[in-house]
């Protein structure tokens, strides 16, 4: 039995009137399709999940559909939990939970002892704010394009603790990295701040920002670097140790395609012992030198945790690389057909270094508002960049695609982009 969309579904009726899943019920694991099909059968990938055929979904920059592999990890965990609870709990679910969290430190490029699971990016974020003791007048950098979850916790600090926050404003267009760093260094001149905190891919117009080389200026300056990894994880190969942070933070529920309310929380060790726990459950806990002391509870969302893992082997056996080459080839194939449309402006670095899969656009004739509506009335699903909370004039909207869309979908796109604008 192949495991498809019509199966799943069936079978989600079926445990309806059943009132829970059986082992060996219609998720049987010999019958499920549980691994990627990689190479030039992108198709079968798309198989894997359940989105419906009528949309096109562009936004994963948002949130992300799960494969039928990770829900059915979620759904066996909360069948274990909910047969025997304490046994589900504790016996079977918590060492898939451990292999999760290995799996993501090893997918990041950190040992487990840095690592911790969280429910989101912002939560990662709000946990290392808080946990460094800022004190008044320490300075804290960030950029102009900060996604509000993960600038709020700043604008907080600065009101309740009188925390300096400098905002920087990167190039639209940048020609190399060093013209991004002298916005930095324009912005601070001799000062040293306390931290840099950046998105490692900005929301707003999918800009990649030179991680690496902030995380050598910021060091120069004595200063720490937190990086905003909503959207990296999942889409492109991340190797922390590489880039030099001092703290990652990221997303489950995006690129990595997995559960909502998962994210992963990086922590180099020489920095653990020095963080004030963000949640205190266990003074045992604390105590230790590892990334758990961060935000350890007695009692957490483990099938979710357990379909996280699920989620990194899947992203896993397609290859990090694989997964970008082919989300950058369909952006591509979108930019060169919309950049004959003479009503569009491009948003989005044209240089390689800086580009990702997502591109953000604007209507010179129309308010955004109105192509994001006309698109969504057409069942195209896209991000609206509102300026709400930014601090630049965006207006826009934001087309990302990954391992679900494909050519045909890219063309429907831009067909539909004609009829529109």
């Amino acid at each position: 039995m192949e495991l498809n969309r019509r199966s799943f579904l069936h079978s989600a009726a079926s445990l309806a009137v059943a009132g829970g899943l059986r082992t060996g019920s219609a998720f049987d694991r010999s019958a499920r399709r549980d691994s990627p099909v990689i190479g030039d059968r992108w198709a079968e990938t798309r198989a894997q999940f359940l989105l419906d055929p009528g949309q096109l979904f562009f936004n994963t920059g948002t949130l992300g559909s799960c494969p039928i592999p990770v829900m059915e990890a979620v759904k066996q965990a909360s069948e274990w939990i909910n047969a025997e609870p304490t046994y589900g709990y504790y016996v079977r679910c918590a060492p898939r939970v451990e292999a999760a969290r290995v799996k993501a430190a090893r997918l990041i490029g950190c040992s487990p002892t840095e690592l911790t699971i969280t429910h989101s990016t912002t939560e990662g974020m709000n946990a290392i704010a808080r946990g460094l003791g800022l004190r008044p007048r320490d300075e804290v950098v960030i950029t102009t394009h900060e996604h509000h979850g993960g600038e709020a916790i700043w604008q907080r600090l600065e009101s309740s603790s009188g925390v300096k926050l400098t905002r920087v404003s990167p190039p639209d267009q940048p020609q190399s990295e060093s013209q991004i760093i002298e916005c930095f260094d324009r912005a601070l001149g001799r000062r040293k701040p306390r931290l840099v905190s950046v998105s490692h891919i900005l929301y707003t117009t999918g800009m990649k920002m030179p991680v690496k080389a902030l995380a050598e200026w910021a060091h120069a300056r004595k200063a720490l670097l937190m990086v905003d990894g909503a959207h990296p994880v999942g889409l492109m190969p991340v190797d922390v140790r590489d880039i030099g942070c001092d703290f990652y933070v990221a997303s489950g529920q995006k690129w990595l395609c997995g559960p909502p309310g998962t994210g992963l929380l990086y922590a180099r060790a020489e920095h653990l012992e020095r963080l004030e726990p963000f949640i205190i459950a266990d003074t045992k806990v604390v105590s230790r030198a590892d990334a758990q002391r961060i935000n350890y509870v007695w009692t957490d969302n483990v099938s979710g945790i357990v379909g996280l893992g699920a989620a990194i082997d899947f992203h896993t056996k397609i290859g990090a690389a694989r997964v970008l080459e082919h989300d950058l080839g369909l952006i591509r194939r979108f930019n060169q057909q919309v950049t004959r449309l003479p009503e569009i402006e491009f948003l989005s670095p044209i240089e390689d270094a800086f580009r990702t899969p997502m591109t953000a656009l604007r209507s010179r004739r129309l308010k955004n508002t109105v192509v994001f509506q006309r698109l969504k009335a057409r069942k195209i699903t896209v991000k609206e960049v509102v300026d709400d909370h930014l601090h630049v004039p965006m207006n826009a909207f934001r087309v990302a695609t990954h391992i679900f869309n494909s050519d045909e979908q890219i063309d429907r796109l831009v067909e539909t982009m004609r009829e529109v604008l």
